[in-house]
């Protein structure tokens, strides 16, 4: 029986640093991911429609689980969203808030929380990559601080609904959106911009005209 007892403690020791191990290496491999490989261009169909103002499609559940599109705490809608690992809720809240520097930096965040799921099940984030670039772009577009601001921000966002933001028009260094993080994936992604400047400097008379 002690014998018995040994070989079964023995086995699930072994079970147990097995998992360690096997646990211990996916962190090692999620902290240093391979970012090589090149994506294919921005194309206007890969990019989501940031400014289109729509209530979400909410499936049936309990009153007041879901966000009302309306309403004035949308922030605190959002962090609840985010702790219960709704994000694409918490990303359609956020875009009805859009052009508002907080959202913008909300649908950041959640957007980066997807990419790190996606690292730790190995599956492509080229299209969550993509939506963060856009989101870096409109916010660079409608910052504080821009010379050029709209007339209609709500119809600007509309006009620029459909339009391709080139990366190698653009580039990453003047989207203060972008953590360092984010723009060494996008150099080990896409390659090294052309060229670093505004948005509205990559637009020229649409954006001006947009401004008038």
């Amino acid at each position: 029986m002690l014998l018995s007892g040994l070989v079964v403690l023995t086995v699930c020791l072994l079970a147990l640093l097995v998992w360690w191990l096997q646990r211990h290496q996916r962190q090692n491999r999620l902290e240093s991911v391979n970012r090589s490989g090149e994506l294919p261009p921005l194309t206007t169909s890969q990019l989501p429609d940031f400014s289109r103002l729509q209530s979400p499609v909410l499936a049936p559940s309990a009153p007041g689980k879901h966000p009302e599109p309306g309403s004035h705490a949308w922030q605190d809608q959002v962090k609840k969203l985010k702790d219960s690992a709704e994000y694409e809720l918490a990303l359609v809240l956020c875009q009805q808030q859009f052009p508002k520097a907080q959202a913008f930096q909300q649908a950041a965040i959640l957007l980066r929380l997807q990419m790190k799921q996606l690292l730790e099940r190995q599956q492509d984030l080229q299209p969550l990559l993509v939506r963060l670039y856009r989101c870096a772009v409109l916010a660079d577009l409608f910052r504080s601080d821009a010379a050029l601001k709209p007339v209609n921000p709500r119809q600007a966002l509309k006009a620029l609904a459909a339009h391709d933001f080139r990366y190698q028009e653009v580039g990453h260094r003047q989207l203060k959106l972008l953590s360092k993080s984010d723009a060494r994936l996008l150099e080990a992604r896409w390659g090294e911009p052309q060229q670093h400047q505004h948005a509205e400097t990559a637009l020229g008379s649409l954006w001006q005209n947009l401004c008038r």
